[in-house]
Protein backbone atom coordinates (compact mmCIF):
# COMPACT_ATOMS: atom_id res chain seq x y z
CA UNK A 1 0.00 0.00 0.00
CA UNK A 2 2.74 2.62 0.95
CA UNK A 3 4.70 2.04 -2.40
CA UNK A 4 1.03 2.83 -4.30
CA UNK A 5 0.55 5.63 -2.00
CA UNK A 6 3.76 7.14 -3.15
CA UNK A 7 3.14 6.71 -6.79
CA UNK A 8 -0.38 8.39 -6.71
CA UNK A 9 1.43 11.33 -4.79
CA UNK A 10 4.21 11.46 -7.91
CA UNK A 11 1.67 11.35 -10.39
CA UNK A 12 -0.67 14.29 -8.41
CA UNK A 13 2.32 16.34 -7.86
CA UNK A 14 3.13 15.59 -11.43
CA UNK A 15 -0.26 16.92 -12.78
CA UNK A 16 0.03 19.68 -10.87
CA UNK A 17 3.47 20.39 -12.08
CA UNK A 18 2.28 20.95 -15.27
CA UNK A 19 -0.74 22.40 -15.00
CA UNK A 20 1.21 24.95 -13.03
CA UNK A 21 3.76 25.45 -15.69
CA UNK A 22 2.99 23.82 -18.61
CA UNK A 23 6.04 24.49 -20.94
CA UNK A 24 8.17 23.62 -18.00
CA UNK A 25 11.79 21.99 -18.00
CA UNK A 26 11.28 18.65 -19.39
CA UNK A 27 8.66 18.48 -21.15
CA UNK A 28 8.15 18.42 -24.94
CA UNK A 29 6.04 18.75 -27.84
CA UNK A 30 5.14 16.05 -29.59
CA UNK A 31 2.15 17.10 -31.52
CA UNK A 32 0.22 20.40 -31.92
CA UNK A 33 -0.30 21.73 -28.59
CA UNK A 34 -0.15 18.01 -27.48
CA UNK A 35 2.87 17.99 -24.84
CA UNK A 36 4.56 14.95 -22.94
CA UNK A 37 6.22 15.20 -19.72
CA UNK A 38 7.96 12.25 -17.84
CA UNK A 39 7.45 11.67 -13.99
CA UNK A 40 10.58 11.66 -13.06
CA UNK A 41 11.29 15.82 -13.31
CA UNK A 42 9.13 15.65 -10.46
CA UNK A 43 10.04 13.24 -7.76
CA UNK A 44 11.64 15.87 -5.66
CA UNK A 45 8.24 17.50 -5.19
CA UNK A 46 6.38 14.67 -3.44
CA UNK A 47 6.00 15.43 0.06
CA UNK A 48 7.54 12.84 3.28
CA UNK A 49 5.28 10.82 3.83
CA UNK A 50 3.80 9.14 1.28
CA UNK A 51 7.30 9.58 0.31
CA UNK A 52 9.49 9.89 -3.45
CA UNK A 53 9.52 7.08 -5.66
CA UNK A 54 12.77 5.63 -6.77
CA UNK A 55 12.19 4.76 -10.79
CA UNK A 56 8.92 6.77 -11.65
CA UNK A 57 8.42 4.91 -15.18
CA UNK A 58 5.26 6.60 -16.58
CA UNK A 59 4.91 9.73 -19.19
CA UNK A 60 1.92 12.26 -19.16
CA UNK A 61 0.79 13.30 -22.14
CA UNK A 62 -1.20 16.86 -21.81
CA UNK A 63 -2.10 19.80 -23.75
CA UNK A 64 -3.83 23.24 -23.36
CA UNK A 65 -7.24 23.56 -23.87
CA UNK A 66 -8.67 26.91 -25.18
CA UNK A 67 -9.74 28.76 -22.25
CA UNK A 68 -6.01 28.06 -20.65
CA UNK A 69 -7.04 25.10 -18.55
CA UNK A 70 -4.54 22.24 -19.17
CA UNK A 71 -5.79 18.55 -19.81
CA UNK A 72 -4.19 15.68 -18.83
CA UNK A 73 -5.28 13.31 -22.26
CA UNK A 74 -3.95 10.00 -20.40
CA UNK A 75 0.02 8.47 -19.07
CA UNK A 76 1.98 5.36 -20.62
CA UNK A 77 4.53 3.57 -19.20
CA UNK A 78 8.04 4.33 -20.70
CA UNK A 79 9.08 0.97 -21.50
CA UNK A 80 6.74 1.71 -24.69
CA UNK A 81 8.33 3.54 -27.56
CA UNK A 82 7.14 7.17 -27.86
CA UNK A 83 5.48 7.01 -30.38
CA UNK A 84 3.57 4.10 -29.72
CA UNK A 85 2.87 5.48 -25.96
CA UNK A 86 1.08 8.51 -27.35
CA UNK A 87 -1.03 7.24 -30.68
CA UNK A 88 -2.44 5.06 -28.01
CA UNK A 89 -3.23 8.32 -25.84
CA UNK A 90 -4.11 10.09 -28.57
CA UNK A 91 -6.23 7.58 -30.39
CA UNK A 92 -8.08 6.78 -26.92
CA UNK A 93 -6.44 2.95 -26.73
CA UNK A 94 -5.69 3.02 -23.16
Amino acid sequence: MAGRDRYAALLIAAMQDVADEPDRIGSQRVEGEVRLYHTRHSKRRVADPPGSVRRPRHLLVYERAPDGVIDILGLFYDGIPLDLGIRRVLDGWL
